[in-house]
């Protein structure tokens, strides 16, 4: 009897596989026949990003496939050569180079227009003491050579001097001035050349306004940087009166001026500001 049914087990035992089998695959087949398939390519798009200078990268605070927002910080420069190179500037060089390397300054840029006067007081025949004074001023405008902000725009500033020169000097005619005639008769002589030595002291004020760039975490912030204040100055100068007449007289006039101011406030720590410079002047002299 047992042998009997032993048939009967196996039987059951492989139908039931089939089944589970035929399930199965049909269960598998359905699915698939269920979900939508598509082909096609994935476009990946790059931007590429740049430095205005070339640095080692200090830190990078997103990673490739995050999601970032316009004006937020990806990564910044190691900035230590950056700050080494200002303090070799403020160290070996003085402002003017720090402003024509740095910012879209010139040489040409700092020349000033020069308003003067001077009195002169007859002290012998040949000799006069001239008491001058006068006032210089340039302002430009200018912005980072190689640096923007982080809307890619120039970061701009004013830069202005201005000078007033209060100065003593002994003027030396070369040639005889004039010659009496008679008692009360003056003729002055047409042409008279002169030269003289002096000095004074000069007051001067440097001011930038705008925008400036903080090299320590590279950010950029808006400020009046500014310094002034008395420098001694020594004077050489050179020129010609020629006679319009008895008292007015056109005048050539050509000075050398010889100073240099600290700098101080905003500006602490540079060598100084050569304050030194030729001038040229057309006027009239006018005798009391």
């Amino acid at each position: 009897m047992k042998r009997k049914l032993i048939p009967l087990v196996v039987a059951a035992l492989v139908l039931a596989l089939s089944g589970l089998a035929a399930w199965h695959f049909h269960g598998r087949n359905s699915a698939q026949a269920d979900a939508l398939v598509l082909f096609g390519n994935i476009d990946i798009r790059q931007v590429q990003l740049a430095f205005n200078g070339s640095e080692r990268i200090a830190s990078m605070p997103v990673k490739e496939g995050d999601a970032v927002k316009k004006g937020q910080l990806l990564a910044t420069l190691n900035t230590d050569r950056l700050k080494h190179a200002v303090d070799l500037q403020r160290a070996q060089g003085d402002i003017y180079r720090l402003c024509t390397d740095t910012l879209t300054l010139n040489k040409s840029d700092f020349n000033r227009f020069n308003l003067a006067g001077d009195l002169g007081i007859r002290l012998s025949s040949p000799v006069d003491l001239v008491l001058g004074a006068g006032f210089t001023r340039t302002s430009h405008p200018s912005e980072y050579r190689n640096l923007v902000d982080q809307n890619n725009l120039p970061i701009t500033q004013q830069t202005t001097l201005s000078t007033v020169p209060l100065t003593a000097a002994l003027r030396w005619y070369l040639t005889a001035t004039g010659r009496q005639s008679g008692r009360f008769v003056w003729i002055p002589a047409r042409v008279t050349p002169y030269v003289g030595v002096g000095g004074g002291m000069m007051h001067y004020q440097l001011t930038q306004t705008g925008s400036f760039v903080d090299f320590t975490d590279s950010s950029v912030f808006d400020a009046t940087l500014q310094s002034q204040g008395w420098a001694p100055v020594g004077l050489a100068m050179a020129g010609i009166d020629y006679s319009l007449g008895t008292r007015v007289f056109v005048n050539a006039d050509a000075r050398y001026l010889l100073a240099k101011g600290t700098l101080n406030q905003s500006f602490s720590g540079f060598d100084g500001i050569d304050l030194s410079g030729a001038q040229f002047s057309l006027g009239l002299h006018v005798r009391l």
